[in-house]
């Protein structure tokens, strides 16, 4: 692991990962107590950065390790081959692998990111202590014609984007705080510092513009969750057992929506589900301090659970 040129936080390391064909980069902050106490391991969504976990990061690191990080095309990340369940669960093994190498973790993941941090639980089980699902993609959607829709919405207007970007339109939305993508955006912000602020609004730039990753994954949801389903169709429910499982929910998409993430509660004998009555995809960074509740009293679970 080599650090890169970018100047870390007082409370953080950033460094590149070797994820086979590509690097990842990947940021630690905090330390874990004691060897029994879980770290926090955070896998963004789709088209999103590690940025954009910042607050949450932040406020977590002064109780345990956290480690964020930055799939392909993303963040500070370089591009990397195209998007597939394959090369996200590489990615995501390559990070614990370089930064958590013992120890177990709370996987904390978000919409696309759910989807993935789902599989790589019922893959490798053996060190995850707990299970966090923010407004998590579930394989369900790859036959849900309005989430579909929603999704066919989002990749055209990153389409849109990506041809926008040099021409500074992406920048001017982020300055008014109305890019569309980001609803959450003035919540977020004021959560960060002035620094904080410009690295996140950098990263979305890069990650909208012509080289950016964000579309790509995007249009890749939903060919990865019908992938998923194929996968876990035989697995007998509750797959996790007694896993602590928290599934973090907003009204993003309506009924349906909310159904669906009640099965993913589901999955769980141990298992919570509070739903937040707005339409805010990004629950980590509209409502950061609740995500943040929701983990550290999953770290005393966690931290308790055998193995």
């Amino acid at each position: 692991m080599t650090t890169t040129g970018r100047r870390p936080a007082p409370s953080s390391v950033t460094a590149d990962v070797d994820a086979g064909s590509h690097s990842v980069a990947v940021t630690v902050r905090g330390s874990r107590p004691s060897p029994q106490t879980p770290a926090v391991v955070v896998v963004p969504g789709a088209g999103d950065c590690q940025d954009s976990w910042t607050a949450v990061a932040e406020r977590l690191a002064g109780r345990t390790q956290v480690i964020t990080y930055d799939r392909a095309g993303l963040g500070r990340s370089g591009r990397g081959p195209a998007p597939t369940v394959e090369r996200f669960l590489t990615e995501l093994q390559a990070v614990l692998d370089a930064c958590l190498p013992d120890g177990r973790y709370i996987l904390v993941g978000h919409s696309l990111g759910g989807l993935i941090a789902r599989l790589h639980a019922q893959q490798r089980p053996q060190r995850v202590a707990v299970l966090v699902q923010i407004d998590a993609s579930p394989e369900q959607i790859a036959d849900n014609q309005a989430v579909k829709i929603g999704f066919a919405v989002s990749g055209v207007l990153a389409l849109l984007f990506k041809a926008l970007t040099p021409f500074g339109i992406v920048r001017l939305l982020l300055r008014l705080r109305v890019f569309p993508l980001y609803r959450e955006q003035a919540a977020f912000e004021a959560q960060l510092t002035p620094d904080q602020r410009r690295a996140w609004r950098t990263a979305v730039r890069r990650d909208m513009g012509p080289r950016g990753g964000a579309g790509r994954e995007v249009r890749a949801v939903l060919p990865c969750a019908r992938h998923v389903q194929r996968d876990v169709g035989g697995i007998a429910q509750p797959p996790f057992g007694d896993l602590p499982l928290a599934v973090l929910s907003s009204r993003v998409w309506g009924d349906k929506w909310v159904a669906m993430q009640r099965d993913l509660a589901t999955r769980s004998r141990r298992s919570s589900h509070p739903i937040f009555d707005d339409r805010c995809h990004n629950i980590h960074m509209e409502h950061p301090d609740a995500v943040v509740e929701a983990v550290s009293a999953l770290l005393v679970a966690g931290g308790t659970q055998h193995g």
